[in-house]
């Protein structure tokens, strides 16, 4: 499996809280009620999934535009506003198709 960067996870921080929102809660969750870390490794397994899974299949769906709105923020030090355009094409391919 492929280590994410900072800068792919950045750009993947709305299409990752739309689909993987519920195993993270469910990480955290765990977490909250004990203090032993290997009580959560089921949940930590499903939630590094679904984040691996969402981020192959962006890659494979919408790799063009997924790569362009990352570089736009990578050059533009994070400011989202100055990359609108770009977000939208990616956001519209990732909401059709991931």
């Amino acid at each position: 499996m492929e280590n994410l960067s900072g800068d792919d996870m950045w750009a993947m921080a709305k299409v990752l809280r739309e689909k993987c929102t519920v195993p993270a809660l469910n990480v955290s969750q765990c977490k909250l009620l004990s203090s032993d870390p290997a009580a959560c490794s089921t949940q930590s397994t499903e939630a590094s999934s679904c984040l691996h899974t969402v981020y192959a299949k962006t890659v494979s769906e919408c790799g063009e535009s997924y790569k362009a709105y990352r570089e736009c923020l990578v050059e533009k030090r994070g400011v989202y506003s100055k990359c609108r355009d770009v977000e939208a094409k990616f956001k519209e391919c990732a909401q059709a198709k991931v």
